[in-house]
């Protein structure tokens, strides 16, 4: 390993252009960031670095073995692009949940070198734009002072279907009211409206889609257009082929024959009517109340 390093060390590449893709969660970033890491040219974050945070070189090596012919699809198979807090928050602490959305003073000086050097002894010469996903808290001003040329891909979804998946979901932590729960303090009218629906965990769940969607409604105003893509989640499994092309055309990578062929085989389906069907009407319209707002200005219907 070390004669290895040695090698390796020579030929590092600045990390320029990354991708991150931004959601409040359960807003089908997943199935997003696993289509767009299987473009030839992208770079992403396997569980290696979960496993090993201060071994970068693994993951370097690995996506170069997953362009082996024929073993690298097997050895793809063992690891997915994930989202990979423990590494992250090796750089900062609880990066995962901070309790407020991060800014750029967050990001020291230190911070930042050690951040960008690790992301360098990751990238090669064919993989050379990476591909993040961070989803809760947009994060976006502290990501932006680490790597001031990257562009943010923001996910959204309808907010009433985002609160019924996360109470479906083991690892929310809105279940014990606002005590564990770390999406910052309800308003004087949220209080009074969980208060008044009685504290259920689904106006808790709409509260926590409603707050997250705000901070990105603030930082977007921030970010100039060719730095900021919104999307619909909705809009994406209506008309794939279309949606990547418009992420590809932001990000300036090549839309080749064999990923469109990949895009074509994607099993994209759109979810969203178990909302319908798992809540009440008295939910359904408990959240329309709640968030009638937010819903409105993403173009979603009441």
């Amino acid at each position: 390993m070390v004669s290895y390093q040695k090698k390796y060390l020579k030929i590092l590449m600045k990390v320029k252009n990354p991708i991150f893709i931004v959601s409040v969660g359960r807003s089908g970033s997943t199935l997003l960031h696993n289509i767009l890491s299987k473009h030839r040219n992208i770079a992403w974050l396997s569980g290696l670095v979960d496993m090993f945070p201060s071994i970068p070189e693994l993951n370097y090596l690995f996506l170069h073995l997953i362009d082996l012919p024929f073993l690298g699809h097997q050895i793809g198979k063992n690891f997915s692009p994930w989202e990979n807090y423990r590494f992250w928050n090796s750089f900062y602490n609880d990066f995962s949940n901070p309790g407020r959305d991060l800014i750029a003073t967050d990001a020291s000086k230190k911070m930042r070198k050690n951040i960008t050097e690790t992301f360098s002894k990751m990238v090669n010469r064919k993989r050379n734009r990476f591909l993040i996903k961070i989803t809760g808290w947009p994060r976006i001003l502290f990501l932006k002072e680490i790597f001031p040329d990257a562009q943010f891909i923001h996910i959204v979804r309808d907010g009433r279907a985002v609160a019924n998946s996360l109470i479906n979901v083991d690892f929310w932590k809105g279940r014990d009211g606002t005590n564990k729960w770390r999406w910052g303090n309800l308003n004087d009218d949220m209080q009074l409206r969980w208060d008044y629906y009685e504290n259920k965990d689904i106006a808790l769940a709409g509260f926590q889609w409603y707050l997250i969607t705000n901070a990105f409604r603030v930082v977007k105003s921030e970010l100039k257009n060719d730095k900021y893509l919104e999307l619909r989640y909705e809009d994406f499994c209506e008309n794939p082929i279309k949606m990547i092309a418009t992420i590809l055309n932001f990000t300036d990578l090549e839309y080749y024959d064999d990923y469109k062929k990949i895009i074509g085989q994607s099993n994209i389906q759109n979810k969203n009517n178990k909302w319908l069907n798992n809540l009440s009407s008295n939910d359904i319209h408990m959240l329309n109340s709640i968030l009638e707002e937010p819903l409105k200005h993403f173009g979603y219907k009441i």
